[in-house]
């Protein structure tokens, strides 16, 4: 029925089976799909000033909005200043970026939206949360970009000392970028909701 080759490899199967047991022909799940949907840049500390940085989804399609959180709260007993010009900032800038030209930088402070007086003055236990609507844009969603890495930053005054804090996080723009995915990413539409 079974040519002799035939038989000897059928063998060697079954006894690598016997050896091995079952773990022999285990594959291990696939990765589940990363989710669409909120991110958080993590919370930061200065000495006397905790912050929280979000946006509202981690993978959006050109042309959504995408909306940035900041919320810091001053820790310390005693007035919390923001010495920074601005004294709040986001920037954005491509996640990976090839091209000849410089990369499109965009700044929370160059939009219409930065509020006209942010009080570099925060009293002890006072939060304020500030908020910046962003388009996504097509540069950042064009082939092997993959979104805008976006980072917060402020210094504040520790004792004359200028005392830096910074949060980061990552949002795809019409793909995400995952391991393995290369310079297409994962596109947005395919990741659960």
């Amino acid at each position: 029925m079974f040519t002799p080759s035939l038989q000897s490899l059928l063998l060697v199967l079954c006894c690598l089976l016997v050896v091995f047991g079952s773990s022999a022909c285990y594959y291990p799940p696939p990765t589940p799909l990363p989710t669409i949907g909120p991110v958080n840049g993590g919370g930061g500390r200065a000495r006397f000033l905790d912050f929280d940085f979000s946006a509202s989804t981690n993978c959006a399609a050109i042309g959504e909005t995408v909306v940035f959180t900041v919320v810091v709260t001053a820790t310390a007993t005693d007035p919390v200043i923001l010495t920074a010009t601005p004294p709040l900032e986001i920037t954005l800038e491509p996640r990976r970026w090839r091209a000849e030209a410089p990369p499109p930088l965009r700044r929370w402070s160059d939009s219409p939206a930065y509020p006209s007086a942010i009080d570099p003055v925060l009293r002890p236990g006072e939060q304020r949360t500030y908020t910046w609507e962003w388009t996504a844009e097509q540069v950042y969603g064009d082939s092997g970009v993959l979104g805008v890495t976006a980072t917060l930053f402020t210094t504040i005054d520790d004792r004359g000392i200028d005392q830096g804090a910074d949060g980061v996080l990552y949002v795809g723009v019409e793909a995400f970028e995952l391991p393995g995915t290369g310079d297409a990413g994962l596109p947005c539409t395919e990741m659960s909701p």
